[in-house]
């Protein structure tokens, strides 16, 4: 008993400012989550896996992504029933959860309870729902469901668009962490803000290939799995009004800085080919604005080489000037869809100074 009656003691000695949040917050610590990039653990009863619900899923979540050389899924699924899954699975940072409640199977019956907290405050049954940090943090647990096969394939297509773009909330936040694991160049960052008033994190592991008053470029080498991923910044002045940008501009702007870019074989440029895959063009919102956001493939004239590219063009009235943001990756051993989440995450998040 004395030693239990010091024990306590020297707890409150060395810890009198604990105060009850803290202790809270111990009380609720959750582990760190985990998971690759696009990398989800699917919560789904088998017989629905191997039957019409798994294969609208694997056609709406493991569609190829966008503009590719080689296809790749849009996201890696990991599918697992409700009763498979383990402690170590829980920490999986992206879970969804899919089930027809016409079943009677663990993943079903733990959605229903799920929606009996909806019930319970008087709240109607939302069509589908998010939870954060259900047993990880940070962790998001998407759950879709109907109350028939017929009615959950119906839903999965007509809001296909939407649970990606859920997904991709927490994704993004990977991608992010994977592109800026090694920090942020100081230098090429304040480069870019200083010359050409662009607010532009640029990851440390770029180095600086060419510089001129309306370009920046710079790109990433990495040796041991033979990639390199390139970034060119390409400034317009205004010559009169301001003028739409059309989808024909931003592939003018990528062809002229392919140009710049060459092999050792004389001769050799890079341009834009629509030859195999058509190139995929949207207007889109990002942090400078409403910008024209183009998707294709490229290739290297007089040399076998090629890739994909994303390119982003905008007007910035505030600086007078149009501004073309080029990314292209060279990855012939690997994949490519992460190299290209990476470039777009950034290109989505640059500002006008």
């Amino acid at each position: 008993m004395r030693n239990i009656f010091f024990l306590l003691f020297i707890t409150f000695c060395l810890f009198p400012s604990c105060t009850n949040n803290e202790v809270k917050q111990a009380v609720n610590y959750q582990p760190h989550s985990s998971g690759r990039v696009d990398e989800i653990l699917l919560i789904m009863d088998e017989d629905e896996w191997r039957g019409s619900e798994g294969e609208t899923v694997r056609k709406v979540f493991m569609k190829n992504f966008q503009v590719l050389p080689q296809p790749e899924p849009l996201f890696s699924l990991s599918q697992v029933p409700m009763e498979g899954v383990t402690d170590l699975l829980k920490r999986s940072a992206s879970i969804l959860v899919i089930a027809d409640l016409s079943k009677d199977h663990p993943t079903a019956r733990m959605i229903r309870e799920q929606l009996a907290r909806f019930e319970n405050q008087g709240k109607e049954r939302p069509p589908y729902f998010m939870r954060k940090d259900v047993w990880a943090a940070p962790q998001q647990v998407t759950y879709i469901y109907a109350e028939d096969a017929i009615s959950l394939n119906n839903k999965l297509m007509e809001l296909q668009e939407t649970f990606i773009n859920l997904l991709y909330k927490i994704e993004d936040v990977k991608v992010k962490n994977n592109a800026y694991v090694s920090g942020i160049s100081k230098g090429l960052t304040k480069t870019y803000q200083e010359d050409y008033s662009l607010d532009f994190e640029v990851p440390s592991i770029y180095r600086e290939v060419l510089k001129t008053d309306t370009l920046m470029w710079v790109r990433h080498d990495n040796q041991l799995n033979e990639e390199v991923s390139n970034i060119m910044a390409l400034i317009e002045p205004f010559t009169g009004e301001t003028t739409p940008i059309n989808h024909d501009y931003t592939i003018e702007k990528v062809k002229e800085m392919g140009k710049l870019v060459g092999t050792d074989n004389e001769g050799s440029y890079l341009y834009p080919t629509n030859k195999y895959i058509p190139f995929e063009q949207v207007m889109v919102e990002t942090q400078a604005g409403a910008s024209v956001k183009t998707l294709g493939l490229w290739s290297m004239e007089n040399d076998f080489m090629g890739g994909p590219f994303v390119a982003y063009s905008f007007n910035d009235p505030l600086n007078k000037r149009k501004v073309t943001l080029f990314g292209f990756v060279y990855a012939p051993r690997g994949k490519k869809r992460i190299l290209m989440r990476r470039l777009d995450l950034i290109f989505r998040n640059i500002k006008s100074l």
